[in-house]
């Protein structure tokens, strides 16, 4: 039987929908019905009992997932509760490999759970990008400022920066596909959080 899911996504810049979009490809290669809802877009009837899974995810802008991301996830959380399920974060931070950063994501993906009262069985983060090409002036410096603070090297704010580890994301793909087959390596009500986070 072939297994349909959705991929919820709140987006400010772009990065997460592009995971979500790579997540589509990866499951329809596999056989996997996938079908891609920006949050500010999904239809107003719309109910996760008419999929096999679900997965959410969220950019992190100012210490915060979106907010339409928060309050769909809360609503959500018994039928979620029932079926494979995931949330992937995206952030900035998660490009840092230090232990604070770590600390700091790891947080911030806890607490958005504890508040939802969701528990996936899949939780993974995911380096995001610098998309100076779409920041205005101030936004700009900005960003130049906060990622050389935070990582001590020299950024050139004209160009792009992507940080997102693909492979990460096929592995996390792979995973959910496991869970979706009832191949899970525990029960799909626990919280899992892969190597990703």
């Amino acid at each position: 039987m072939k297994h349909r899911i959705a991929i919820i996504y709140g987006t400010t810049e772009g990065q997460t929908e592009k995971i979500a979009d790579h997540m589509v490809d990866l499951f329809r290669q596999q056989g996997v019905e996938a079908t891609p809802y920006n949050i500010k877009e999904l239809p107003g009837d719309f109910s996760p009992t008419g999929y096999d899974g679900l997965i959410v995810g969220g950019s992190v802008h100012a210490g915060n997932y979106p907010k339409k991301i928060a309050r769909r996830a809360r609503e959500w959380a018994p039928d979620l509760a029932e079926m494979p399920s995931a949330f992937y974060s995206v952030s900035l931070t998660e490009s840092h490999d230090t232990e604070e950063a770590r600390r700091e994501v790891s947080e911030l993906v806890d607490t958005f759970l504890e508040e939802t009262r969701w528990r996936p069985a899949l939780v993974a983060s995911f380096a995001g990008a610098l998309k100076f090409s779409r920041y205005g002036f101030f936004k700009r410096k900005l960003m130049k400022n906060i990622a050389e603070r935070a990582t001590g090297e020299a950024v050139d704010p004209r160009r792009d920066y992507e940080y997102t580890d693909w492979t990460s994301v096929d592995q996390f793909v792979e995973e959910f596909i496991r869970h979706l087959e009832g191949r899970g390596a525990q029960d799909l009500g626990a919280e899992r959080r892969p190597s990703a986070l």
